[in-house]
């Protein structure tokens, strides 16, 4: 849990000699380095979006549930700002026979928690949710934590799941010991057996996908489309296309939010510079503390820089909507339900308490006082103490509005592209033989027929 994601590179650990650290790169040897440097390699911190290009992270440690042929797999965060990490995450999730989803116990159940549980189960794999820093808690509160977890996910997903209370400090590490001991290694003792029932989830997930998308291709017009109707399709088509241009056009636009927010440093100075200079002149006070003033006008020019982005994005994914239901009008389909395209989700808050206080700003001494000089002078002092403060704080929540931004726009694409592409399935159906009708109708029943043999 940090500012910055932890784990940027998925990172395998399996049974080895000792504790060693292998790094494959894109472009470079392959390197052998000692476990204490791989925070150097793994961490988003250290290696920012992988500018050191590592390919693979495999780590060898002597461990006796390792020496039983598991291969654990570190995996960023899915609620990573970087969206490269989340990314590469998701590419896992194929490969996995089970999923230890961590969940903090001090904190509530999340959104990207039950995604997560989610996409495990799509996938074909099992899941336990683990209760991390379950040491916050005292023994009843877990108790009451993980049935709590336990329902919302059955709610949510229609799906048990294991739940279990970890922790690796003090005594009350005892309870990750516990969980190995009861939860994990038995269900790791039959590693066959496992993976023959991760195998076994991801053929009923691709029987189902394919029966529905069959009886979507059945339940669709299947006379020949007349001509009229053709040239409806083709407008609705050109409506998709220009959709998809307006998005392109949003994704280049970056660079102009993340200089809207790096602007913000000069309305903070001035904004504040203004308060002292009226401070000085009604009450004559020599020296003033800043400190508060400076946090509020940092945290509202953030916030407005953050709103208008935020706007931007629902204006945007409004026109996407609409393209989409345009297109459904024109070819006879339903609308598009509310949520076929994601509202944004998740906006970084900035906190300016990382402000270094106090920041003193010292009256000038003049014969002829007034506003406009002691504003000046309010000006060059903050700028001298806070200025390169107020921009790291404000470079770094850019990086990170661009990051969350970009993230956005590729959930955006990915459910506007989906949207389309099954309209244009429905479009393409319009048209089809007969021959290939009753070939769907013999596969439908093939598919029904292997899902009653094997239970």
């Amino acid at each position: 849990m940090g500012v910055t994601p932890i784990t940027a590179v998925p990172t395998r650990i399996r049974a080895g000699s000792g504790p060693i650290a292998r790094i494959w790169f894109a472009e470079a040897a392959p390197e052998t380095v000692e476990p204490a440097r791989l925070a150097e390699f793994v961490t988003e911190q250290e290696n920012p979006s992988n500018a050191k290009r590592v390919t693979r992270i495999e780590m060898e440690l002597v461990s006796p549930v390792l020496d039983e042929g598991v291969v654990f797999v570190d995996t960023p965060g899915f609620g990573s700002l970087a969206a490269a990490c989340a990314a590469a995450s998701l590419a896992y999730l194929p490969r996995c026979d089970l999923g230890l989803v961590l969940v903090d116990a001090a904190s509530a159940l999340a959104p990207d928690d039950v995604a997560l549980v989610d996409a495990l189960h799509r996938a074909g794999a099992g899941v336990m949710a683990l209760l991390t820093k379950a040491n916050l808690l005292l023994p009843p509160d877990r108790e009451r934590t993980m049935q709590y977890i336990w329902q919302q996910l059955a709610a949510t997903l229609g799906m048990e799941v294991s739940v279990h209370v970890v922790s690796v400090r003090g005594t009350e590490a005892a309870l990750c010991d516990r969980w190995a001991a009861d939860a994990l290694r038995p269900a790791l003792r039959d590693r066959q057996h496992l993976a023959d029932l991760s195998r076994g989830r991801k053929i009923e997930t691709l029987r189902r996908t394919a029966v529905a998308v069959l009886e979507r291709r059945l339940s669709v017009t299947l006379k020949p489309s007349p001509d009229g109707e053709a040239r409806k399709w083709r407008k609705a088509d050109h409506r998709l296309d220009a959709a998809l241009v307006r998005l392109g056009l949003a994704e280049g636009a970056g660079l102009d939010d993340s200089n809207r927010v790096k602007g913000g440093i000069k309305d903070v100075l001035d904004e504040v510079a203004n308060h002292a200079a009226a401070q000085w002149y009604d009450r004559r006070t020599p020296t003033l503390d800043v400190s508060e003033w400076l946090r509020a006008a940092v945290d509202q020019s953030a916030v407005r820089s953050a709103s208008l982005l935020f706007q931007n994005l629902l204006w945007l994914r409004t026109e996407l909507i609409v393209a989409l239901n345009e297109a459904c009008a024109r070819v006879h389909l339903s609308p598009m339900e509310a949520d076929a395209i994601r509202p944004p989700a998740g906006l970084p808050v900035l906190s300016s308490q990382t402000l270094a206080p106090p920041v003193l700003l010292n009256r000038p001494v003049l014969r002829i006082p007034g506003l406009k000089i002691w504003n000046r002078n309010a000006r060059r002092q903050l700028e001298a103490q806070a200025g390169a403060q107020i921009g790291s704080i404000f470079g770094q929540y850019a990086r990170q509005l661009t990051e969350w931004r970009r993230q956005m726009l590729t959930d955006m694409r990915r459910d506007f592209i989906a949207g389309s592409e099954s309209i244009r399935a429905h479009v393409g159906t319009m048209g089809s033989p007969v021959a290939d009708v009753e070939d769907w109708r013999r596969d439908i029943e093939a598919l029904s027929r292997y899902d009653r043999s094997e239970g």
